[in-house]
């Protein structure tokens, strides 16, 4: 996947030329009566909802809490460092075990990744992982060359089982949950939209969902 960005802006585009429409709002709190979540709430008050999916990344933790689901997820952040101009060119993804460094072709350069890192959500960057990735690639590669053009941390939502919660909470019939993919988020997103899919239509998954129920944790 050279530019995922790209990827993203097509799934968007698509799903509005279907009639999708998109309301960027910070969520505070899911409104249920009974067993049916009626409104969630913005700053620009309460939105009615015939239904909802939390698939917010870490900040599913909180939306699910408020639900009165746990969903102990913490991100666990990776660095990267984007490169023009290197001189290393690779066909595909190349990786060092011995250093935790992944160098792979992008369309905008060579990106290099690397590194865990565990944190709860608001904490600051710690950009000397970045430097440190980079300077494992100019390890292995002393000609490597290239021009530094940007760094980036992603806040990668993990659970303690390193297994996503997929399914419907236990206490509204009209709420589902996508969460959690740690490092696997864009490798399981059509998949995992294909089994909300199923669920909301009452249909049949097709795989065994009792490792990935949002009730476990209890």
């Amino acid at each position: 996947m050279s530019d995922p960005q790209r990827l993203a802006r097509a799934v968007f585009d698509a799903f509005i030329e279907d009639g999708g429409e998109f309301r960027q709002q910070p969520v505070s709190n899911l409104t249920l009566a009974g067993r049916t979540l009626l409104s969630v709430t913005t700053p620009e008050g309460e939105l009615s909802v015939s239904g909802a999916v939390i698939a917010a990344g870490q900040a599913s933790r909180r939306l699910a809490g408020s639900v009165g689901i746990n969903a102990p997820i913490i991100a666990e952040r990776g660095y990267h460092v984007m490169l023009e101009g290197a001189k290393a060119d690779f066909e595909m993804p190349v990786v060092s075990m011995d250093r935790g460094v992944i160098l792979t072709p992008m369309t905008d350069g060579l990106r290099i990744a690397g590194t865990v890192e565990f944190a709860r959500a608001g904490r600051l960057e710690t950009w000397a992982r970045a430097d440190e990735v980079l300077a494992h690639a100019r390890a292995l590669f002393p000609d490597l060359g290239g021009v530094q053009t940007g760094r980036w941390m992603g806040e990668r939502p993990t659970l303690p089982d390193f297994l996503p919660m997929i399914g419907r909470a236990p206490n509204a019939e009209n709420l589902y949950l996508a969460c959690g993919h740690q490092h696997l988020g864009l490798t399981l997103a059509a998949l995992t939209g294909e089994i909300i899919a199923a669920l909301v239509a009452g249909r049949d998954t097709g795989i065994e969902m009792a490792p990935m129920s949002v009730n476990r944790f209890g």
